[in-house]
């Protein structure tokens, strides 16, 4: 509760009730570590986002079908279904964290946007997630030999049940949430612009190295 009344204000009733409903779910989620306190905070955090853009029936950790379920699920004009991606690495994979988030990614893109209106991922400012960049473009702008090459790379760590090639093809990230967690706050990114950051931090790195050779 003490989160809901630091980034509601309290003159905004009606979405601190509602929060005040998720958070006794999270809560009850929390008790039998179904769900982490950071997660549930970030989940928070784009539920009041949501709840301020408009959206109705927002709610979190929301069965979509028999295999996943969704973080946050909202309508407005369609179904919004919103996950959040920590960068957390199971400690069996601590040796390659890369290629595990990259396949991680790519598997909750091509899960989650078929079941989906509009598809988005949120992550906090303090992480920037390795979206494959071929799934920041359109579908009918993807070169099938790297959707190949990434349908290997997400079978390496998701085979029960592995992810269709079509679902990979087809699969569209429509936004980006970065979590300003502290404050409460959302900045929406689009693919364009998450691509642009990607491209900028290579050309950084790239000056980096000729500046050492």
């Amino acid at each position: 509760m003490n989160y809901v009344n630091k980034i509601v204000s309290s003159n905004d009733q009606r979405i601190r009730n509602h929060l005040y409903k998720l958070v006794n779910k999270l809560i009850d989620l929390n008790r039998i570590r179904a769900v982490s306190l950071n997660h549930s905070i970030m989940e928070l955090t784009v539920a009041k986002y949501l709840l301020e853009q408009g959206y109705e029936e927002v709610d979190t950790e929301v069965k979509l079908d028999n295999l996943l379920t969704a973080d946050i699920v909202g309508y407005k004009g369609g179904r919004v279904v919103v996950e959040v991606e920590t960068g957390f690495v199971p400690v069996e994979y601590a040796e390659e964290p890369h290629a595990y988030l990259k396949a991680r990614v790519a598997s909750k893109i091509a899960r989650y946007s078929a079941l989906a209106d509009m598809f988005i991922l949120a992550f906090p400012s303090y992480y920037i997630p390795p979206v494959p960049k071929i799934l920041l473009k359109r579908s009918s702008e993807r070169d099938p030999r790297i959707v190949k090459e990434l349908k290997v790379l997400v079978d390496r760590y998701y085979k029960n049940p592995p992810i269709e090639i079509d679902l990979l093809q087809k699969a569209y990230l429509h936004k980006l949430y970065v979590l300003y967690v502290d404050e409460g706050r959302v900045i929406e990114l689009s693919p364009d612009d998450l691509l642009e950051i990607y491209e900028n931090t290579q050309r950084i790195i790239r000056n980096a190295r000729n500046n050492l050779s």
